[in-house]
């Protein structure tokens, strides 16, 4: 069965005409999504799938693409699976920095009260991780945007590749259909050549010297001979 990614907030709804639907449950990025059916799409242009949210069962119909064309679901190739576990990672580690960071001021105004003994101490180390914190923050940050980045180069590349697979065989459709006129072409030219090379001895004669051509007659036939070939390699 195809697996989707959620991309973009969207509800999942019990029936498959959004009109007459109601929202069963919403999904937010990064969910995963198991296929139940293949995708249709209405007479306003949206495409919408069956589907079940792996983790929690639930069932209902999504849109996987707007008709204005937003995308809500991607399909899971190898690639996107990994993203989706990096993406999670980088998330929960955030969340747990933020919680750390978040502890440490609680706690370091809970000992401000204390103006001496070992819980100054305390507060003063408290104090010295907060910085600590902060650095693996902005630097969890900066690879947060690096691979957002790069995601979006290797889509760029991947769709690069596709629209030259669509040339490629477009290129190649384009090649059979002109084949036949290409073959007609050189044939016209072939005869325009030969043609050419037939009415030679006459075009060379001077006007007052045409009685002096050796054998205009066979020329003529042959120019005659020619230009019917010409004729016949045009009409087809």
């Amino acid at each position: 069965k195809l697996r989707y990614v959620c991309v973009k907030t969207v509800s999942v709804t019990d029936d498959v005409d959004i009109s007459k639907s109601k929202t069963t449950v919403k999904i937010e990025p990064n969910e995963v999504l198991e296929a139940l059916g293949a995708p249709t799409t209405d007479e306003g242009g949206i495409t919408r799938i069956e589907c079940s949210v792996v983790s929690s069962g639930k069932t209902g119909f999504v849109t996987l693409k707007s008709n204005q064309g937003t995308v809500y679901l991607e399909i899971i190739h190898p690639f996107n699976e990994y993203c989706v576990q990096m993406d999670k990672t980088l998330e929960e580690t955030f969340k747990s920095l933020t919680k750390a960071s978040n502890d440490l001021m609680s706690k370091q105004k809970e000992l401000a009260k204390h103006k001496e003994g070992p819980l100054v101490e305390a507060r003063t180390e408290l104090a010295k991780l907060r910085p600590k914190v902060t650095s693996v923050m902005t630097s969890l940050d900066t690879l947060k945007k690096k691979a957002h980045a790069e995601k979006a180069n290797f889509k760029k590349k991947e769709q690069a590749e596709k629209t030259a697979h669509i040339a490629a065989r477009e290129r190649k459709e384009a090649e059979a259909l002109t084949a036949p006129a290409a073959e007609k072409v050189a044939a016209v030219e072939a005869c325009a050549k030969s043609l050419e090379e037939a009415a030679a001895p006459l075009v060379k004669v001077e006007k007052d010297a045409v009685s002096a051509c050796e054998k205009p007659c066979s020329v003529k036939e042959a120019v005659d001979k020619t230009l019917a070939a010409l004729t016949e390699a045009v009409s087809q």
